[in-house]
């Protein structure tokens, strides 16, 4: 850049000086090309066809020329051409004898203060139509976005991996800790292989300690085939791929679906190519508005040399899963892909109740904390803390009434019931008195720690009974 500098400062001196004696004329040679042996320590100005110029990316028009050589011959270095294009913009070339280097075009603002990169209508500050790449973002003067990594196993940091993680996780052990994840090989061809197996290691980028390995021989088509994590979206859902993985040089990862939609979309939002070390990568799927919709969550590797049984390609996952975006986690949580449950584990995974039943078990191994009613072979606690539906069994059950024990049967100031009153009461209701029917049994059920209560209360009474009989008894031998 500051070469390229120094010649527009020394041609506008040249020009300057010459202007001062007399003025340039610029030579019609529209038709003609050019090579850097047209100048020979001189200065030309020449009317010219861009056609004739190959001049690339503007419609054949006219161009002024500039092109200047300090020397003869390409010892005193390389002649260069300037082209004053009708559209705004400034094209440059150099090159030695007997051919040029290519066009460059100037950036040069418009009249709004714009500068463009691969448009000359710029509608920013600056405006770049394709790609761009930068070790580092700032916004505002405050950094946003570094990527500096020098080790040799880990790539950088990548902030856009994490922002995306939102919304419903549809495949939830992501670090393989139980198992693959829904994760099976993906491949249309009997010509090659894809194997997965699942493995651990010290050192891994997260912290199950465990990792997928995929091996592939042959053309497995697409390309070499990969693996697939499949889910159906809906119509306007947004679903971000991401992976952990540790893909050899001169690889790449391409995502595949089947028909996602009317308008549907995908994009990668971070680089797709493997750097040998382990790498954070999202993939978007947007599906379309309408029109048929069906599966995506398949990745597959292109690029490099085709692998073969002696040389094979051996690359690892340390973690996959897909969000979808678009659903705002209000409370249901994680669930799992329907399709996915025996694959993973089921026994291990909790669903949400609120919207579907629960196919597997759940075991907790710590404390847990239920704010609410729960509810076990019923779907209606009917407002109590723990409803059963069925049988249950425990070692030991300790219940703590509100109400009074009552060995206040045995206080002096009791009044104990006749058994001429008990037996009215009987033959009245068909149950003992204080106790319940058969028929509110029936339909209210028995508090067990009333129950208890209830009977120890009868027991002690009939303790008090047998007591009495006793005394009658033993009166009855003294007469």
């Amino acid at each position: 850049m500051k070469q390229f500098v120094i010649f527009c400062s020394s041609l506008l001196l040249c020009i300057s000086d010459t202007y001062a004696q007399n003025s340039l004329s610029i030579a019609d040679t529209r038709t003609t090309g050019t090579t850097p042996d047209t100048y020979n320590r001189n200065l030309l100005l020449n009317f010219k066809r861009t056609d004739s110029l190959q001049i690339p990316g503007i419609n054949p028009s006219f161009v002024v020329l500039m092109g200047i050589r300090p020397w003869g011959d390409n010892s005193g270095g390389k002649a260069h051409e300037l082209a004053f294009a009708s559209n705004n913009q400034i094209y440059v070339r150099s090159g030695l004898s007997p051919a040029w280097e290519g066009w460059r075009r100037l950036l040069v603002e418009n009249e709004s203060g714009s500068i463009g990169i691969g448009t000359t209508t710029p509608a920013y500050n600056l405006d770049v139509n394709g790609t761009a790449n930068a070790n580092t973002l700032s916004l505002n003067k405050n950094l946003v976005l570094a990527m500096p990594s020098t080790n040799t196993e880990r790539g950088p940091f990548n902030p856009i991996w994490l922002a995306v993680r939102s919304g419903r996780k549809l495949f939830v052990d992501e670090q393989f800790a139980s198992n693959t994840n829904g994760i099976i090989p993906y491949t249309l061809s009997e010509n090659g292989s894809v194997t997965i197996t699942r493995l651990t290691d010290a050192g891994l980028p997260n912290n199950s300690g465990y990792y997928l390995e995929l091996k592939h021989i042959g053309n497995s088509s697409p390309a070499f085939g990969g693996f697939r994590q499949n889910f159906t979206g809906r119509a306007n859902g947004t679903y971000v791929h991401v992976m952990r993985a540790k893909l050899p040089v001169g690889y790449v990862l391409t995502s595949n679906s089947n028909v996602i939609g009317t308008g549907g979309t995908k994009y990668w939002l971070t680089n797709n190519t493997g750097t040998g070390k382990w790498e954070d990568y999202a993939y978007v799927i947007q599906y379309g508005n309408g029109g048929t919709i069906s599966t995506a969550g398949y990745i597959f590797i292109d690029g490099g040399p085709t692998p073969t049984a002696g040389n094979p390609l051996v690359w690892q996952l340390a973690s996959s899963t897909v969000f979808d975006v678009t659903h705002l986690n209000d409370g249901e949580g994680s669930r799992v892909n329907a399709d996915m449950l025996d694959s993973l584990h089921a026994k291990d995974l909790i669903r949400n109740q609120a919207t579907e039943d629960q196919v597997a078990s759940f075991r907790i191994t710590g404390n847990g904390f239920i704010a609410g009613n729960v509810g076990i072979g019923v779907t209606d606690t009917k407002g109590y803390k723990l409803a059963v539906g069925g049988s249950m069994i425990a070692e030991k059950i300790k219940v703590k009434l509100k109400t009074a024990w009552p060995d206040y049967v045995f206080a002096p100031e009791y009044t104990l019931p006749s058994l001429q009153e008990v037996e009215a009461h009987i033959k009245q209701y068909q149950h003992l008195p204080d106790m319940p029917s058969a028929k509110e049994v029936a339909a209210e059920g028995i508090d067990l720690g009333e129950m208890n209560r209830k009977l120890l209360q009868k027991v002690e009474e009939l303790t008090l009974y047998i007591i009495d009989l006793k005394k009658e008894v033993e009166a009855l031998k003294n007469k």
